[in-house]
């Protein structure tokens, strides 16, 4: 308790009251971490979740034009999941690729900014049956969200976000609509 009061301090008395906000250009990297609620929509009548929340994970890059706008590219794990079909437990994992246009609406002089993102790109899933089978495929992904960041140095920024990705994979000849929602947390280097 003791070291996180002093590492709070020891960031209060780094980053001051100066404004650090992130540079208006250039480009960043970062990752995120969270938590992730899964709907498979549309499942069989013989289907049921059985484990529909995960961790999520990833990576993103990209470059701000301005104060206002970027785009980007993410990486993303929309975790394991499993779900029951006529008597058969079914594990299957997700991904994502996206490229994502950003906005930022920066709150006056601060170094806090709230923020939103939509993106398309390519969705990955993989069903793992407990006989060994197993079949795998890409479709075609969307996502959205939105957040709050904090410049801690012109360097660092923290954020936290809530976004969504939805797309469907081919279950047995059934299409399935899969929604994902996460709650993250991240940090982004700015250069």
């Amino acid at each position: 308790m003791r070291l996180l009061a002093a590492s709070v301090a020891l960031l209060i008395a780094i980053t001051g009251t100066a404004n650090a906000a992130s540079p208006e250009k250039g480009g960043y990297v970062g990752l995120n971490l969270g938590v992730l609620a899964y709907d498979p929509g549309n499942l069989p009548e013989t289907g049921k979740t059985t484990d529909d929340t995960d961790y999520t994970y990833g990576v993103y890059g990209g470059f701000k034009f301005n104060r206002y706008f970027a785009l980007e590219g993410r990486i993303v794990s929309l975790g394991e999941h499993k779900y029951a079909e006529d008597r058969e437990e079914i594990n299957a994992d997700f991904s994502a690729i996206t490229i994502n246009a950003v906005g930022f609406i920066p709150l006056g002089q601060s170094n806090f900014d709230l923020m939103g993102q939509v993106g398309v790109g390519s969705g990955h899933y993989k069903f793992k049956f407990l006989d060994g089978n197993s079949y795998s495929g890409n479709e075609g992904t969307y996502t959205f969200g939105i957040g709050a960041r904090w410049a801690i140095i012109p360097a660092l920024t923290v954020q936290a976000t809530l976004d969504a990705y939805g797309f469907s994979s081919n279950e047995n000849d059934t299409k399935v609509d899969n929604k994902f929602g996460a709650a993250n947390i991240g940090v982004q280097w700015n250069f």
